[in-house]
């Protein structure tokens, strides 16, 4: 046992009170001036086990003790050796900034899936909430997490994240490989899918990486199989995937499996449900890459079956008669002549989403000019075309482009525009081909698509680029090549 203690000049009472004492003996006059009773001058000693002071800072007491150990404990306790233990360093606060890498993921969820009040009830947003914090999986969240990462560096103009989210995105592809490898085609995977996609539309890391991923998301959707739509989260998803599906269809220039009567959203749908307007688009943009596809096989053909031909044509006029119906519903009048527009009396839709719509719908026509006029069919009702007949094709696939303009200004004129900015990329780059070779018309093009596409909303692949041979990489050109 050894003795600890000093003699201490203050007595005990001013002490305990941390005053200054006045040292008066034998009581201190401080203390009577207070009232108080002065304990008097003392020294303060206290006995400590050296031996057992030692053996308890040499270990950390949630470990095994080594046999070294307890002989270091021994040798310490005899008085052999002796070291003082370091005290452990009071935790300090650095700065209250949080770290950057966890605001990656708040920020591209308001960034990318707002709550829009512009946007009805029938018509949700392109990329949706679930898609983002439906975490189905430990591969679903790699890929939420290069994403959010690469979305926060892209439009911040940060390379560390950037760097991270390319390290995440790598990661996410190994384990990707794993799960498709296991035969996987549950919802998770398809999420999963769906955010290397949006990835893609970001940082354009190659020419057709985007189409990579969407042809991946289509082959999975298939082995799947046209399966109920269970939740109303599982719909929107689902609605999602159609349309990244049905791209890589027609930028491929082939059939899309979802133009068979299987997959239609009326089949899809739970009981007692009807479909929205957004599932019967997407049930018609389904069909125009097959037409695209059976146009290039005739066209093709050393000699022409006439049968081909009139089955083609069929097809066709029922897909325009199915999309004016369409606009009829909306209620919308589709046509290229500006004054019979204007006297329709219809503004633009208010709700964001159908914006979107109406400019998917143009594009989808402009896609159509060449199959229809080889087929000898209208894209537009009689009563238009009587107005219109003075009017070359060119310039009426230029009015269509720039209305293709007019809806996405519309549609990104709010500050939660992001997925609508994603979903617009393919209408846009349909209307830039139209109007190539009109600098003035190319101009208002060009701004949407890189000032506002692909420098304020971070999606690369909106950014307007020429697209041929040598950047896709295929030996198919696109849906107008």
């Amino acid at each position: 046992m050894t003795r600890h203690g000093r003699r201490i000049k203050r007595c005990g009472t001013c002490v305990e009170r941390k005053v200054k004492c006045d040292e008066q003996q034998p009581y201190c006059q401080r203390c009577k001036n207070a009232g108080l009773t002065c304990s008097g001058y003392h020294s303060q000693l206290k006995f400590v086990d050296e031996g057992a002071r030692f053996a308890s800072t040499t270990a950390c007491p949630s470990q095994p003790v080594s046999k070294s150990a307890i002989s270091q404990r021994s040798r310490l306790a005899n008085g052999i050796a002796s070291t003082k233990c370091p005290r452990n360093p009071k935790p300090q606060i650095v700065s209250l900034v949080p770290q950057k890498n966890t605001l990656f993921f708040p920020y591209t969820l308001s960034k990318l899936s707002p709550e829009d009040l512009r946007c009805g009830p029938g018509l949700g947003p392109g990329i949706l909430s679930e898609l983002l914090t439906g975490q189905h999986s430990e591969l679903h969240q790699s890929c939420v997490q290069a994403l959010a990462a690469m979305y926060f560096g892209r439009t911040n103009r940060d390379r560390n994240a950037c760097e991270q989210g390319l390290r995440l995105y790598s990661h996410a592809l190994t384990q990707l490989r794993t799960d498709i490898s296991n035969s996987n085609t549950e919802m998770g995977t398809l999420m999963s899918i769906m955010c290397l996609c949006v990835y893609e539309n970001v940082v354009f890391s190659q020419p057709t990486a985007w189409l990579l991923h969407y042809d991946g998301l289509g082959r999975l959707m298939q082995a799947r199989g046209p399966k109920p739509w269970r939740t109303p989260a599982e719909r929107q998803i689902l609605q999602a995937a159609r349309y990244y599906i049905t791209l890589s269809a027609g930028h491929q220039r082939r059939h899309c499996f979802l133009d068979q009567p299987q997959w239609e959203s009326t089949r899809c749908l739970p009981e007692g449900e009807t479909p929205d307007k957004i599932d019967i688009l997407y049930d018609i943009f389904a069909q125009p890459p097959g037409i695209i596809a059976d146009y290039d096989n005739i066209r093709k053909a050393s000699v022409t079956d006439p049968v081909a031909v009139e089955v083609l044509r069929n097809r066709t006029q029922s897909l325009i008669d199915k999309l004016h119906e369409w606009y009829r519903d909306m209620p919308w009048v589709c046509t290229t002549d500006p004054t019979m527009r204007e006297h329709s009396g219809i503004p633009l839709p208010d709700d964001p989403m159908e914006c979107v719509a109406l400019a998917i719908s143009y594009a989808m026509l402009l896609c159509l000019v060449q199959p229809c006029e080889y087929l000898g069919i209208s894209l537009f009702p009689e009563s238009s075309m009587e107005a219109t007949s003075n009017i070359d094709q060119n310039s009426k696939n230029k009015f269509l482009a720039l209305e293709i303009c007019r809806f996405a200004n519309w549609a990104l004129r709010g500050q939660a525009s992001a997925s609508y900015a994603l979903l617009l990329v393919y209408p846009l780059q349909i209307a830039w081909f139209c109007v190539q070779n009109s600098e003035e018309d190319l101009r208002n093009v060009r701004v949407i698509m890189n000032s506002v596409v692909a420098d304020s909303y971070g999606f690369e692949l909106g950014r307007m680029r020429h697209w041929d041979e040598t950047s896709l990489d295929q030996g198919r050109y696109g849906f107008l090549y």
